[in-house]
């Protein structure tokens, strides 16, 4: 019985050959996908169950990337918004069209521009800096030591992260959407174009 049990746990089962079967680059991106999906439900898991607790630290976090922050979005928002404002009063000035420039801007840069900047500053500045620490911290094993004390790593060094990053970003589209029509205005008057839009009688 025995023997019999263990030539059964020694085969593989459909699933296992049918993976085997799938391309690697494939299947380790599925992979990938899936557990940062399982990493998702726990932390939505653990801060909706438990919602008390980690907004000192959410607080503090929020802080330290909003230092990070700020100067990068505000100088990446003016000098690409800048850039697209004056070649799209060109494009504008070409069609005839010069005074709908103040309609085009703030619907380019409320709904695209700024949304896209300061998700390409989070990434690349918020991103980066969890990313070393967290990986510092493994490193040095202090999750595993976390998991020896019964504290959730989860809870003290995830949960806060996520949740600042994403009120900052809803901040950073603020300022990002204020910079980029502030230069927008800034940019049509040094062109010369008509800043108010012409009112049109019957």
């Amino acid at each position: 019985m025995t023997t019999v049990d263990n030539d059964e746990k020694s085969r593989p089962r459909a699933a296992d050959r049918a993976v085997g079967l799938v391309p690697a680059p494939v299947r380790n991106v599925v992979l990938e996908i899936g557990q940062m999906c399982q990493l998702l439900g726990k932390v939505v898991y653990s801060a909706v169950r438990y919602p008390r607790g980690y907004w000192k630290d959410t607080v503090d976090e929020m802080y330290a990337a909003l230092k990070l922050c700020f100067w990068p979005a505000t100088f990446s928002m003016a000098g690409f918004g800048f850039l697209i404002c004056v070649m799209g009063v060109g494009l504008l000035v070409l069609l005839g069209a010069a005074n709908r420039m103040g309609s085009f801007w703030v619907m380019a840069d409320i709904r695209e521009i700024a949304t896209w900047m300061v998700g390409m500053v989070v990434a690349g500045v918020i991103g980066t800096s969890i990313t070393s620490d967290l990986g510092a911290r493994k490193a040095r094993e202090e999750l595993d030591a976390l998991k020896v004390l019964g504290l959730d790593p989860i809870r003290m060094l995830v949960i806060p992260r996520v949740i600042s990053t994403a009120i900052l970003c809803a901040l950073l589209n603020f300022l990002a959407s204020f910079v980029g029509i502030f230069l927008g205005l800034l940019a049509v008057g040094a062109l010369g174009t008509p800043l108010r839009v012409p009112t049109w009688t019957a």
